[in-house]
């Protein structure tokens, strides 16, 4: 059983006074998985996995001036299956070379410029690939790894979300 937890979160100022605005880009993932491991050979092995996740992803845009003032908040908040697979290949002494993907499809209700839409459907993946290093210890294993991953998120608020980038764990 997995439980893990995603969290990011970035304000970009914009402008200069006397007009100035903010984006506020916040994202919040939550996965529950089972999965089950399988040693193809006797450096391969891979992990089936399903489960749930919950989502929260919202884009602030905040504006200030001496004449308005306003924010518009676009959200999209959601739950629904999930299921991938890991693989990895083991060089020995502890390291090894991995990728790993998953899929999601959630129910999302929607919020854009702060008023409350209806319910939609967003999909999700994400996808590393990397390398690790175990360190195995008398009460269990010491684990690095450092990847290269891509998430994205589609169709929930009308656009595209996501990152891709330098993943460390």
């Amino acid at each position: 059983v997995n439980l893990n937890w995603a969290h990011f979160k970035k304000t970009t100022a914009v402008g200069t006074t006397p007009v100035s605005a903010a984006v506020q880009d916040k994202f919040d993932v939550v996965n529950v998985e089972f999965g089950q491991m399988i040693n193809v050979s006797e450096a391969v092995s891979m992990r089936f996995h399903g489960g749930l996740q919950f989502a929260e992803i919202s884009s602030n845009d905040v504006t200030a001036n001496v004449v308005a003032a306003g924010t518009s908040v676009n959200k999209a908040k959601g739950w629904g299956p999930r299921f991938g697979l890991d693989t990895t290949y083991a060089f020995g002494n502890g390291f090894a070379v991995f990728g790993n993907g998953a899929f999601t499809v959630q129910k999302v209700k929607t919020t854009i410029a702060g008023v409350t839409g209806g319910h939609g459907t967003d999909t999700g993946h994400d996808t590393k690939l990397g390398v690790s290093y175990t360190h195995a210890m008398a009460q269990g294993d010491l684990s690095a790894r450092l990847a290269w991953e891509n998430t994205r998120y589609t169709g929930g608020q009308g656009g595209d979300y996501g990152w891709t980038g330098m993943s460390v764990g």
